[in-house]
C-alpha cells in the first residue's frame, strides 16, 4: 500500500483529503504545510501545491505530482531527473469524466480525422485558466500549433491555433454578469462531440432576478488524477502528464502574447 502525503495549504489539503477514501493501492498518511515537516519514512510519494516544497520532495528521491501551472517547473523537473524522482503534473480539465469520455472519442477513431476544437468560457481569462485550457486542446489535437493568433477588447478575448495539417482550434472567452461555465466541441471528420459543466447549473428566480448556479461535480476528477499518479509510481511507468506538456503550453502562451501585443500572427 502506499503511503502518500499531502503537502501546501489548507484548500489544498482538504480538497486531497476528501478522496482518501477513493484511493486505490494507496493510504494519505501525513498532511502539511511545508515539506520540510515531512516525516520521511512515512511516505513514499507526495501531491505539493508549489515547486519549493517539490523540490524538497525531489531531494530525497521521492515521486511527486504538482499542479500544471506551478512556478518553477523547468528547475524543479531538472532536479527530479538527476535525483531519479518521478514528476508529473495534476491538471484537473484533463481528468473531468465529461473531457476523458471526448477524449476517448478522438482516439478510438470514431469520429474520424479532427478539423476544428473549440472552448468557449463565460469568464475573464486570467494565465492559469488559459494555460489548462490550452493544454486541453493541445492534448485533444496531439501536438503544438504552428500558428498563434491572440486578439480582445472590452471584456472579450480570442486565442486562434493552426495546425499542420490544417486543424484549427479556437479559444475564447468573454465577461458577463453571471456565473462562470466552459464548453468544449470538436468537429472531426465522421461526427462531432461536445462537452460543458451545463448539466450542473440550476436556474434560480429569486428578487434579485434569474441567475445561474453551478453545483459541485464533487471529487471524482481528483480522485482519478490521484489513482493515475499512485499506478505511475506503483507500476514504474513514465508520469500521465509530463512536464513536456507544460513547456509546451509556456511557448503558445508566449506565442499568443506576442501576438496581442503585435497584431499580427505568430509562427512557430
Amino acid at each position: 500500500m502506499l503511503q502518500l502525503a499531502i503537502v501546501g495549504g489548507s484548500g489544498w489539503i482538504d480538497q486531497w483529503s476528501g478522496v482518501g477514501c477513493r484511493l486505490r493501492d494507496a493510504t494519505i498518511t501525513q498532511t502539511c504545510k511545508s515539506a520540510k515537516q515531512l516525516a520521511e519514512p512515512s511516505f513514499d510519494a507526495a501531491i505539493v501545491e508549489c515547486a519549493s516544497d517539490g523540490s524538497f520532495v525531489a531531494e530525497l528521491g521521492k515521486p511527486l505530482m504538482v499542479p500544471f501551472d506551478a512556478s518553477g517547473l523547468t528547475d524543479l523537473a531538472l532536479q527530479c531527473e538527476q535525483s531519479g524522482s518521478l514528476l508529473t503534473l495534476f491538471q484537473p480539465l484533463r481528468v473531468l469524466p465529461s473531457i476523458q469520455t471526448l477524449r476517448q472519442d478522438l482516439a478510438s477513431g470514431n469520429l474520424g480525422n479532427l478539423g476544428l476544437v473549440r472552448l468557449h468560457r463565460w469568464s475573464h481569462s486570467t494565465n492559469s485558466q488559459l494555460a489548462n485550457d490550452l493544454d486541453v486542446v493541445l492534448w485533444l489535437v496531439g501536438k503544438k500549433p504552428t500558428h498563434v493568433y491572440a486578439t480582445g477588447s472590452d471584456g472579450v478575448s480570442q486565442v486562434h491555433l493552426g495546425f499542420d495539417e490544417n486543424e484549427m482550434a479556437l479559444l475564447d472567452y468573454a465577461e458577463l454578469p453571471a456565473e462562470e461555465y466552459y464548453s468544449l466541441s470538436v468537429v472531426a471528420s465522421d461526427g462531432s462531440a461536445y462537452a460543458d459543466d451545463h448539466h450542473n447549473m440550476n436556474v434560480l428566480f429569486d428578487a434579485n432576478g434569474t441567475r445561474a448556479l453551478t453545483t459541485s461535480q464533487g471529487d471524482l476528477h481528483l480522485a482519478a488524477a490521484a489513482n493515475g499518479f499512485v499506478a505511475a509510481v506503483s507500476s514504474g511507468s513514465a508520469a500521465p502528464i509530463p512536464v513536456a506538456d507544460a513547456v509546451r503550453v509556456q511557448s503558445v502562451l508566449e506565442a499568443a502574447k506576442q501576438s496581442r501585443e503585435s497584431g499580427q500572427v505568430v509562427s512557430l
